[in-house]
């Protein structure tokens, strides 16, 4: 008997401090619902600029291991072409101090015109490695695209007269035309006769 009574207050008891969460929880969500709300916005307004801009290209990686190898590498180049700007930057300033300590200023800005040069055009390799592997890419797709359309026909096939190629042998039924004609004329004999 003082089990029972002992177990029923423990179950009411949790029933209230449930009960006491649950609203708790009901009254901090209104409190801060606006607060996180602007957050939210403006998370995804600062998200939405980035991606505006292209500097950072979207995530979607295929499940595929292969693809998703080849995707990555691709993914990452265009993030390296897009950001390459920053340390080739960098290099220019740490190049032109150094030279300017050592060597004067005519010589640091030549240092930082060199460095400046030679950033440019490894950015230019870069930009056009990209490029062929878009080129690339595109071709890839389209040649997959193709075939899946090529594919998706031969399933198809609609019926038409004019289709060449082979009848399909799972929708053959046995029997012809002329083979119940000759099964009607056998019963008229056979019904005449009688």
């Amino acid at each position: 008997m003082w089990g029972a009574c002992l177990a029923g207050t423990i179950y009411f008891s949790t029933l209230k401090r449930v009960e006491m969460v649950i609203n708790l929880h009901r009254s901090l969500k209104k409190k801060y619902s606006s607060k996180l709300e602007d957050i939210k916005w403006k998370c995804t307004k600062v998200n939405r600029k980035i991606r505006t801009r292209g500097l950072i290209p979207p995530w979607k990686m295929p499940s595929d291991p292969v693809k998703a190898v080849f995707w990555f590498m691709h993914w990452l180049l265009k993030v390296l072409v897009n950001f390459f700007w920053l340390p080739v930057i960098i290099m220019i300033i740490i190049e032109t101090c150094l030279n300017w300590m050592v060597g004067g200023v005519v010589n640091g800005l030549v240092g930082g015109s060199v460095t400046l040069l030679v950033g440019v055009v490894a950015w230019a390799i870069l930009y056009g490695l990209l490029q062929m592997v878009n080129i690339g890419t595109g071709v890839t797709q389209v040649i997959s695209d193709v075939n899946r359309m090529q594919q998706d026909a031969l399933r198809r096939r609609p019926f038409s007269p004019f289709t060449y190629g082979e009848a399909d042998e799972g929708n053959v039924v046995e029997g012809t035309i002329t083979d119940l004609e000759q099964e009607r004329k056998k019963r008229r004999r056979e019904n005449l006769q009688e």
